[in-house]
C-alpha cells in the first residue's frame, strides 16, 4: 500500500510505546522502554485530504569520539550510564533511577574538524528525549563525564532537521511510505468500512488531532531515502530548481549539462613594500606564538589535574563497523528474546563516573545566564535613562513641531473646557432647569 503525505509542518512529542509500531524493549540497557518520541507531519494527501502523520522509530542522536584504547562495550556502558546520572543531577533529581540513554553503538566516519584521509571510530549516541541532547552535549564539554573533555558532533542539529537529512525529506515535497497505519475515527466509525482491519489501530490508539485522516508509520517505511543518488545535490530541495534550468537549456538549443564558468586570469601583480612589511610581521607573530604553544603545552603534559580530550582512533582497513551516516531503523524482532546482560556488564552498566560539583556548577552557572538575560544591560538602563529624561522635560520650544502641536492640543482642551461649563446637562428635567435659573437671580 503506497500512501503520500506532504511535508508541511512538523512537530515531536513524547508518548509510552505502541506495541505495533514502537520500540518496546532496550536491548543496550535490558530495561523496558517508557517514552519514545514521535515526530508528527501536518499535510495533505495527493487526493487534498488534510492529514496528521505520526512517524516511530525515530531517536534523536550524536557522535563522540573513542579513542581506540580498551574495550568499546565496557566503555559505553560507563559512558551512557554516567550520563544518565549527570542528565538527572542537572534536572534537580540526584537519586532518580531516570535513563535517557537509549542506546549507544560504535562506528566509523570522516572526522568533521581538519583534513583526513582515513575514517576514525565514533560513538553513537541515542536518546529518548530530543531535549535532553543539547544539555548532554554541554555535560561531555565540560568535563563531567569520565573526567574527560568530550567533543560532541551533530549535537546542534535539531531533532526534525536531523530527522529530514537522514530520511531525505525537504519541506513541501512528499512523504512517500510503503506501509501505514490509520487511526480509527470514534465520531465517524463508518468513515473505515472499506478499509481492511490489518491497516487499522486498535481502538485505544486515539486520535491527536482533528485532521480528516490521522495514520502512522514506521520511519523503516519511508522510501524518499531510496531516491538518493550521486547525481542529486547536495540540498535535494534544489534537484527541482536544477532540472528547470536544464529544460529552459534545452528549450533555448543549447547543452543540459551545466558546466561551471572558466574563470578569468589574473595579471601579475608584484608585492608591494607594505604588503611584504605586514607579511613579515606575520610570520614573525607567529614564530612567537608557536613557541609559546610549545611551552604551555610541556607544562601541560606535566599537569595531571588537566583533564584528557579524547581523540578518535583510525579506523583499520579490516574493519566491518558501520558507517556513521548509517540509518538505524530501530526496528524489535517479534519473535527476539530478550537481551540478558552478564554479571561483567551489569557491574558495568553501574560504574558511572560523573563529577557531580562540576555538574553542580555548570547548572548554577547556566542559571545565573538566565537570570541577568532576564534583566536590563547597560545598553538598555542608558537608553532608558534618556526616555526618562525627555519625559520630564517640560519646556519645548514653542517654534519646534513637537511644541506647536502641544499647544495647539492645550488650547482645544480650553476651548471644549469652556464650553462645557457653559453648557447644561439636557439630560435633566426641564423643572430641575427652570428652578436652577430662577435661583440664581
Amino acid at each position: 500500500m503506497m500512501f503520500s503525505v506532504r511535508l508541511v509542518l512538523a512537530d515531536h512529542y513524547m508518548s509510552p510505546p505502541i506495541h505495533e509500531l514502537d520500540v518496546s524493549y532496550s536491548e543496550f540497557r535490558g530495561t523496558e522502554v517508557e517514552q519514545v518520541p514521535v515526530i508528527r507531519i501536518f499535510g495533505s494527501t495527493v487526493t487534498g485530504k488534510k492529514t496528521c502523520l505520526h512517524v516511530h522509530g525515530v531517536f534523536p542522536y550524536m557522535y563522540i569520539p573513542f579513542e581506540g584504547s580498551g574495550a568499546h562495550d565496557r566503555l559505553m556502558y560507563q559512558i551512557a550510564s554516567s550520563l544518565d546520572k549527570a542528565l538527572n543531577i542537572s534536572l534537580g533529581k540526584a537519586n532518580a533511577t531516570v535513563q535517557h540513554v537509549f542506546k549507544m553503538t560504535l562506528v566509523s566516519g570522516l572526522p568533521f574538524y581538519g583534513f583526513h584521509t582515513k575514517e576514525h571510530q565514533y560513538f553513537k549516541i541515542y536518546f529518548y528525549n530530543p531535549l535532553m541532547v543539547k544539555k548532554a552535549a554541554e555535560l561531555l564539554q565540560s568535563g563531567a563525564i569520565l573526567n574527560k573533555i568530550y567533543q560532541p558532533h551533530e549535537a546542534h542539529l535539531p531533532y526534525i532537521l536531523q530527522f529530514m537529512i537522514d530520511y531525505n525529506l525537504y519541506g513541501m515535497n512528499h512523504v512517500n511510505l510503503k506501509n501505514v497505519k490509520f487511526r480509527r475515527d470514534p465520531e465517524n466509525p463508518g468513515s473505515f468500512e472499506c478499509l481492511s482491519e490489518e491497516i487499522l489501530l486498535p481502538e485505544r490508539v486515539s486520535r491527536l488531532s482533528t485532521c480528516e485522516t490521522e495514520a502512522d508509520a514506521m520511519a523503516a517505511d519511508i522510501i524518499n531515502r531510496t531516491a538518493v543518488s550521486d547525481q542529486l545535490a547536495l540540498n535535494p530541495g534544489l534537484a527541482a530548481i536544477w532540472e528547470d534550468e536544464k529544460q529552459r537549456r534545452r528549450e533555448g538549443g543549447r547543452t543540459s549539462q551545466i558546466t561551471p564558468q572558466s574563470s578569468r586570469e589574473r595579471p601579475f601583480a608584484a608585492s608591494t613594500d607594505s604588503a611584504l612589511f605586514f607579511k613579515q610581521k606575520l610570520h614573525e607573530k607567529l614564530l612567537l606564538l608557536n613557541s609559546q604553544l610549545s611551552n604551555n603545552s610541556s607544562t601541560l603534559l606535566d599537569t595531571p589535574e588537566v583533564t584528557k580530550t579524547p581523540y578518535p582512533a583510525e579506523t583499520s582497513e579490516d574493519s566491518e563497523l558501520l558507517e556513521a551516516s548509517f540509518v538505524d531503523l530501530h526496528i524489535q524482532s517479534s519473535g527476539s528474546s530478550p537481551f540478558i546482560r552478564s554479571g561483567q556488564m551489569e557491574q558495568d552498566d553501574n560504574a558511572s563516573f560523573v563529577d557531580e560539583d562540576l555538574v553542580l556548577s555548570l547548572l548554577s552557572s547556566q542559571r545565573r545566564a538566565t537570570h541577568n538575560s532576564v534583566w536590563m544591560d547597560s545598553q538598555d538602563e542608558e537608553l532608558t535613562a534618556v526616555l526618562h529624561n525627555l519625559e520630564n522635560i517640560a519646556d519645548i520650544d514653542e517654534d519646534s513641531i513637537l511644541g506647536s502641536q502641544i499647544c495647539q492640543e492645550l488650547q482645544d482642551e480650553e476651548i471644549h473646557g469652556c464650553d462645557d461649563e457653559d453648557m447644561q446637562d439636557f439630560s435633566e428635567p426641564l423643572d430641575a432647569v427652570l428652578d436652577c435659573y430662577t435661583d440664581d437671580y
